[in-house]
C-alpha cells in the first residue's frame, strides 16, 4: 500500500529538502517543520510493534534512519527478494534520493520501534563531492542504500538534531548539520584510489574579514541567518566557513548566534518593559518554549527569575 504524505510549504532551492514528508505507519512525535528549517527535514515516529509490507513514494532527498528505541527484524524488498536484518537502538539504515522502499517488520518483545528520520537535500551530496574533487581526490561514490549500519558519530549527530527540534535552534544549525552528515556519509561510501596535495588555497578569514562577520550577526542575529549569507561575508567558501570561524573564535557560528540572541534578550529582560513572549520574538525565537529551554540552558535560571533578580 502507499503511505500517505504530509505537506509542507513548496520550496524550489536546491538546498531544501522536499516538500513532501514521507509518513511511516505510526505517530510522528516530532518535526522540524515547526521551525523556519530548510536544510534538513528531522522527525521521529513511534512506530506499531509489527507491520505488514508498506510502500511511501520516493524522496529527492537521501533519508537516514536511526532506531532508537525498540529492537524488532526488518525485511527490505529489492530486486525481486527480500533482504532482513535485526535492528537494534544505535543502529541505522539509508535510503538513496528518488528510490522507492519498502518494508515490513516484527518485534519479538511486542515493544514499539521509535524512529529518528532524517532528509539530506542532495545539494549536499553534490556540494561534498566537488569539494572532494576539487581538493584532488579521486574517489568513486557508490550507493547511499543500508538496511543496517553502524556509525557512532551518525548516532549522536542525530541525538543533537532532536535535541535543537526541541530547543528551537535557527536553521543556521541545520544547515550545519546537513553539510557534516553529507560530507561523513560520503567519505564513508568512497573508495578513494588516490590521494595528492591540495591544489587549492582554503583560505583564511582576515581580521577585517572576520570583524565584518561578526557585525553583521551582531546586526542580523534575530534572523534565519544561513552559512552562505556567513560566508559570503568572510570571503570564503562555505564548506570551509564553519571550522575556520572555530578555530578563530572558539565557538561554532550557531554557537555565536545563539550567544547574540540570549545576551540580547537578558539586556531586555534588565532594561525594558517587554513582555517576554515579544523578548522571544525579538531576539530570533518563534515560540516562548523554544526560548525558556534556551534561556535557562545558558543562564541556569528561567527569564521570569532573572527579570526578578
Amino acid at each position: 500500500m502507499k503511505a500517505n504524505q504530509d505537506q509542507t510549504p513548496n520550496n524550489n532551492s536546491a538546498e531544501c529538502f522536499s516538500p513532501r514528508e514521507s509518513r511511516l505507519p505510526g505517530e510522528k512525535e516530532l518535526c522540524s517543520s515547526s521551525l523556519e528549517w530548510t536544510s534538513l527535514l528531522v522527525q521521529t515516529w513511534n512506530n506499531p510493534a509489527s507491520s505488514e509490507a508498506f510502500e511511501y513514494s520516493p524522496s529527492p532527498d537521501l533519508s537516514v534512519s536511526i532506531l532508537l528505541a525498540g529492537e524488532h527484524e526488518v525485511e527490505s524488498f529489492s530486486n525481486g527478494s527480500w533482504r532482513k536484518a535485526v535492528i537494534r537502538p544505535g543502529m541505522g539504515g539509508l535510503t538513496s534520493g528518488g528510490k522507492t522502499n519498502r518494508l515490513r517488520w516484527h518485534s519479538q518483545n511486542r515493544e514499539r520501534p521509535k524512529i529518528l528520520s532524517i532528509h539530506i537535500p542532495q545539494f549536499y551530496l553534490d556540494q561534498a563531492a566537488e569539494e572532494f574533487r576539487r581538493a584532488g581526490a579521486d574517489f568513486y561514490r557508490g550507493s547511499f542504500d543500508a538496511l543496517a549500519f553502524i556509525n557512532p558519530l551518525i548516532l549522536q549527530t542525530g541525538l543533537a538534531l532532536m535535541k535543537a527540534v526541541e530547543t528551537g535552534a535557527p536553521n543556521l544549525y541545520a544547515e550545519s548539520a546537513a553539510q557534516y552528515l553529507a560530507t561523513h556519509l560520503l567519505s564513508l561510501h568512497s573508495e578513494w584510489k588516490t590521494t595528492v596535495s591540495e591544489s587549492r588555497n582554503p583560505g583564511l578569514i582576515a581580521d577585517l574579514r572576520l570583524r565584518r562577520v561578526l557585525e553583521f550577526m551582531e546586526h542580523h542575529y534575530e534572523e534565519n541567518l544561513s552559512l552562505a549569507e556567513l560566508a559570503r561575508e568572510a570571503g570564503v567558501s562555505r564548506f570551509h566557513f564553519v571550522g575556520l570561524f572555530k578555530k578563530v573564535c572558539g565557538v561554532t557560528p550557531h554557537q555565536h548566534l545563539i550567544e547574540l540572541r540570549l545576551n540580547a534578550a537578558g539586556t531586555l529582560l534588565r532594561e525594558s518593559n517587554l513582555g517576554i513572549k515579544e523578548i522571544a520574538k525579538q531576539c530570533g525565537y518563534h515560540t516562548t518554549a523554544h526560548f525558556a529551554v534556551a534561556f535557562r540552558k545558558y543562564f541556569k535560571q528561567t527569564p521570569a527569575d532573572y527579570r526578578k533578580r
